[in-house]
């Protein structure tokens, strides 16, 4: 991979420039708690587990196809899956939903500013694009994300989800680049580093546990990396 080549970087969100915290199993387990669920912490991290599972198949099925309507049902089908012992389940999935529609429940990884920061300088361009529905455009909008990326895509506006293809196609076509000046920056192998070399896009894969080429275990790690190609 050539730094020097790369025009324009491309982020995932979740897991790459941002984390929710709780973590999401966590916040499932209080808010159940709260609307009377008896379900231990371990339960409800393997029913969460299972039920992305399930909706991974449900993707798979539909050719990756989204929409805010199938975003919504996904996370309806998530909550459904995971809790069947709550006292009011509406207003438990609204709640559930609703928290994580804030930057507060999003705090940035370790390194996301420095990052940025240091790309803007030196006159790469930045953008966000994620599996994710309307609500991230207002999570960071307030953030360096929202002031230092030129815009956020998010695959319930785009109508596919990663890994296909198309996706990060719009990914060109929003940047007016060729896919070889864009770097795509991701933590999950198949969605975000697979999902954009399919096309032939530059990617690297942030993994704190696997060690190989275009791996790195940080933001920090890849910024050093992107600094020494430059000097």
């Amino acid at each position: 991979m050539d730094i020097k080549s790369i025009k324009a970087v491309a982020f995932d969100a979740v897991g790459t420039l941002i984390y929710p915290i709780p973590a999401v199993t966590e916040s499932y387990y209080l808010f159940g708690k709260k609307y009377g669920s008896s379900l231990t912490r371990d339960e409800v991290k393997r029913r969460f587990k299972e039920a992305n599972i399930l909706q991974k198949k449900i993707d798979v099925e539909n050719g990756f196809l989204t929409s805010e309507d199938r975003e919504m049902e996904r996370w309806r089908g998530i909550v459904t899956y995971v809790f069947d012992d709550v006292e009011n389940f509406e207003k438990c999935f609204n709640e559930l939903h609703n928290y994580f529609s804030f930057s507060e429940s999003w705090p940035l990884c370790s390194g996301t500013k420095e990052l940025l920061e240091y790309l803007n300088e030196r006159g790469v361009r930045t953008i966000v694009a994620s599996n994710f529905d309307y609500r991230l455009k207002n999570i960071v909008k307030e953030t360096v994300i929202g002031k230092m990326c030129e815009t956020i895509l998010v695959s319930s506006k785009l109508g596919c989800r990663k890994p296909h293809s198309d996706f990060f196609i719009s990914i060109c076509n929003e940047l007016k680049l060729p896919k070889e000046n864009i770097l795509y920056v991701g933590d999950d192998f198949e969605n975000d580093y697979q999902g954009a070399q399919t096309i032939g896009m530059p990617a690297v894969l942030l993994d704190k546990k696997n060690k190989g080429k275009n791996v790195f275990e940080s933001l920090e790690a890849l910024s050093e990396e992107i600094k020494t190609a430059y000097n």
